[in-house]
């Protein structure tokens, strides 16, 4: 018996000794992973934190201790607020942290167990946050906005606006909100409590937690005010976005995978990306058919935005979220991992856009100048100026939106630079007549032709530019080929004008001739 009696308390000092002084855990009714009442852990014991002095940068401290790295999401809770009052000793009273600590035992506090307080006292953090909608006719775009703090919740209608229906949808995930509701408008009317009221959004914060608002569950509301919204639908799924540099396309779904986790925007570790995440992330993005290429090791679009969040994403392809995959997460996100091994994703499974566009390092599509590439088979290419006529380019200028010819076609030249992707038409023979440059007559560039490079890549310009705004854009001293077909190209603009202007003073000297015998005869 003794024996036993001392392997219990071997066992007992063993689980006392897998905790640190002020190590933390949250706890309390309707607490979750990173919500709940703060409870420290201070020589064998647990217990509550006082709210005096309590305040974000002390939460933010909490959060990071925990492992969040963004801090408070949510913000701080005093007075027992959500969570309820804990039991036993309070541990530290008057914490007062400058918000840089790692640990809340680096902030400035009492002796511990040192306190003038109740536990009706006892602070909480939200460090992560929850945010869904809801109601009657609801979609993941649109509905009753409902957040989480300790159980689900409304939000009431006082002072809210378009500004917090963005903030809302970015949220989410979406690009943005078409409009917002008040006096639980279409989706009806919650149940529980409102848990906020008087948000006040700039519209700018990358959460409503973030804006202007009384305080949780502070509110004069009914369940007849309850706010809603309606996000702008589209090629962003709730939780997922793609990052990057200016290369990134969301129309085509071409990016850095960024996700939402635990209330952060961050990145996926490409190490081990796979055809079957990139899949996933795909149909998640929006996409129906399965991802064109999935980068596993090819850098195209940059370092994505936020922290590292996910490595060793294990997809099988059948999954609706990159988060019900397989994985390691947040903290045990492989310390290996840099921005330069962020995973990426070429969709195109579902593009429905343009098949024409201009490209080249100095295009200019507001005028449509630039180099042609046009969307053929999943991809978008360039096309190779054999046989390349004016009225090709008039079919570009007019599917790019400009009623007129083409001022100029260009088939010889090189101001704005090659073009994406591989050569992928020749000699297109339009008659002009044509809706778009896939309907007209070509042959595909396989490669066998030599001349189909990008140094023969065709370029247009919809709309006139003065020799003196053409050199500002396009001149390059040093490139002594560019100057030649500079001068070049201004002789030519330079005779069009003289010519315009001779046809001009013609038009002139015959409408007079015509008006002087008109003149004649009636004498």
């Amino acid at each position: 018996m003794e024996g036993y009696a001392k392997f219990l308390l071997l066992l007992c000092l063993g689980l006392a000794r897998g905790y640190n002084n002020y190590d933390l855990r949250l706890a309390g009714a309707g607490s979750i992973p990173g919500q709940g009442r703060v409870e420290v852990y201070y020589e064998g014991v647990w217990g509550t934190v006082c709210d005096d002095s309590w305040d974000q940068e002390n939460a933010d401290v909490v959060c990071r201790q925990l492992g969040y790295s963004s801090g408070a999401l949510g913000g701080y809770l005093p007075t027992a607020r959500i969570f309820g009052a804990g039991s036993g000793r309070i541990l530290l009273d008057d914490v007062s942290c400058t918000g840089d600590e790692s640990s809340i035992a680096d902030c400035s506090h009492r002796a511990v167990g040192t306190h003038n307080c109740q536990h009706s006292e006892d602070v909480g953090v939200i460090c992560t946050y929850e945010i869904r909608l809801a109601g009657t006719g609801s979609t993941s775009n649109q509905g009753r906005v409902e957040v989480y703090a300790g159980q689900w919740g409304t939000v009431c209608d006082d002072y809210w606006g378009q500004e917090d229906a963005e903030v809302v949808c970015r949220q989410l995930g979406f690009s943005g909100a078409l409009d917002y509701t008040v006096q639980a408008a279409d989706f009806g009317p919650g149940t529980g409590p409102t848990n906020l009221d008087n948000v006040r959004c700039t519209g700018t914060e990358t959460s409503i937690f973030k804006c202007a608002n009384n305080g949780w569950g502070i509110n004069d509301c009914q369940h007849s005010e309850d706010a809603g919204v309606y996000c702008i639908p589209g090629p962003v799924g709730p939780g997922i976005r793609l990052g990057g540099s200016s290369k990134k396309n969301d129309t085509l779904g071409w990016g850095v995978v960024e996700i939402m986790s635990k209330g952060e925007w961050g990145t996926i570790c490409g190490a081990g990306w796979t055809q079957e995440d990139a899949n996933v992330a795909c149909r998640q993005l929006g996409f129906s058919g399965p991802a064109f290429y999935h980068f596993s090791d090819i850098k195209f679009f940059g370092a994505g935005s936020g922290n590292i969040l996910f490595s060793d994403v294990a997809c099988t392809g059948d999954e609706d979220s990159i988060t019900d995959c397989p994985s390691s997460s947040t903290v045990n996100v492989d310390p290996t991992c840099t921005h330069d091994q962020d995973a990426e994703v070429l969709c195109l499974g579902a593009y429905e856009g343009p098949v024409v566009r201009l490209g080249g390092s100095n295009s200019d599509e507001s005028k449509g100048w630039g180099t042609v590439e046009v969307y053929r088979n999943g991809e978008w290419g360039t096309v190779c100026n054999s046989g390349w006529t004016q009225e090709d380019a008039n079919v570009v200028c007019n599917q790019l939106g400009f009623p007129d010819d083409a001022f100029y076609y260009l088939p010889d030249y090189d101001f704005f630079g090659p073009g994406s992707g591989s050569v992928v038409l020749t000699d297109v023979a339009c008659t002009g007549d044509e809706s778009s440059l896939l309907d007209c007559p070509s042959s595909i560039a396989d490669g066998s032709n030599s001349k189909c490079d990008h140094d023969h890549d065709v370029e247009v310009m919809c709309t006139p530019a003065t020799g003196a705004s053409l050199s500002q854009i396009l001149y390059k001293k040093e490139d002594m080929k560019q100057q030649g077909k500079m001068a070049d190209l201004e002789m030519q603009l330079k005779e069009a004008d003289e010519k315009k202007s001779a046809d001009l003073r013609e038009k002139d000297v015959v409408e007079a001739l015509v008006n002087l015998l008109s003149k004649l005869k009636q004498k």
